[in-house]
Order: C-alpha cells, then sequence, then structure tokens
C-alpha cells in the first residue's frame, strides 16, 4: 500500500483543478469571491485528508470532494443571496428597493434566452461526445469530469501516453465539430 502524501503535495496535485472549477462555477455566482470558494474547497479537502488514517483514498476520491464542496458552497451563498442583496438596497421608496433588488438579483444572464443557450451547447456537446469512438469517448467523459490523465490511464489499464493520446485526441476532435456547429 502506498503511503500517504503530504497535504500540502496532494494540494498542489489539486490546486490547477480548483481554480479551473472556481472559475467555471463562479462564473455565474460573482457575488461570492473566488479566494473564498478556494478556501472553503481547502477545508473541505483539509478534513477528508485528515479523516483518511488509512491512505485509501486516491486523488480520484479528492476531485470529487473538490467538486461537491464547491458546489455544497455555492448552494450555501445563494440562499443568503437574497438577503444580502436586500440589505445593500438603500432605504426609501419601497416600490423603488423592490425595482432596485429585482434588477440586482434578475440580469440577463440567467434568462430564458441564456439558459435555452446554455442547454443547446450541452445537447451540441453530448451528442458530439456519443460521436467520439468508444475509448476516446470514455476518456473524454472522465477528464471532463475531472479526472487527470495518470487516473484514466490507471482507468484504463493502459500506460500515461494511451490515455493522453486518447484523451487530447477526443477533445481536439470535440473541439472541431463544435467549432463547425457554431
Amino acid at each position: 500500500m502506498s503511503a500517504k502524501p503530504d497535504f500540502d503535495e496532494l494540494w498542489r496535485t489539486l490546486a490547477p483543478h480548483v481554480r479551473a472549477a472556481v472559475s467555471r462555477h463562479r462564473s455565474r455566482d460573482l457575488a461570492l469571491g473566488a479566494d473564498d470558494l478556494v478556501q472553503e474547497v481547502r477545508i473541505r479537502v483539509w478534513n477528508v485528508y485528515t479523516g483518511d488514517r488509512n491512505s485509501r483514498l486516491k486523488p480520484s476520491y479528492y476531485y470529487k470532494v473538490v467538486n461537491s464542496a464547491i458546489i455544497d458552497a455555492l448552494r450555501s451563498h445563494r440562499g443568503t443571496l437574497a438577503h444580502s442583496v436586500r440589505a445593500e438596497t438603500p432605504v426609501g421608496d419601497a416600490e423603488e428597493n423592490d425595482a432596485a433588488l429585482i434588477e440586482q438579483i434578475g440580469n440577463d444572464d440567467h434568462g430564458p434566452d441564456a439558459l435555452f443557450a446554455e442547454h443547446e451547447q450541452r445537447a451540441r456537446l453530448l451528442a458530439a461526445i456519443a460521436r467520439l469512438p468508444a475509448d476516446r469517448r470514455r476518456a473524454v467523459t472522465l477528464f471532463l469530469q475531472g479526472f487527470a490523465v495518470p487516473e484514466i490511464a490507471e482507468f484504463f489499464g493502459c500506460d500515461r501516453n494511451r490515455a493522453h493520446n486518447l484523451t487530447y485526441r477526443g477533445i481536439r476532435a470535440l473541439k472541431e465539430w463544435m467549432s463547425e456547429e457554431t
């Protein structure tokens, strides 16, 4: 059984994934600071790390912890968003305050058109992934879920070069197909 990695070493491995996931998810909730979100994720990873006494958890499990920590932090923050926006609204005419509150909460980025466009893009991406050969499709799916190339290689039972080729050739094909459709 391999020795438990040092927490700083583990965090260095996870940090690029954390930064990418934070920037991806935070774009929908700009009121939550990126540093705050990274800190919450780091605390969650630390709690799981300290509870792993037998060094049984693989790095892929920590990627799942990162993703669930981001989702939990965003959910808890969204619960307080309406209250914080109302508190920031200046005291005055009640109708003006309500209008300002609606304007601050409901911006165009989250309107029906944006949601529809996001849904359409997701459907196009899933259709493009389905066009990939089976091995590339599985490698790309794992990569998009946050798995690193070494973990994909371990999953497939192959060397890192093959996992790298499957993943990045699949990503390249997706980019080409997605750009053709726009």
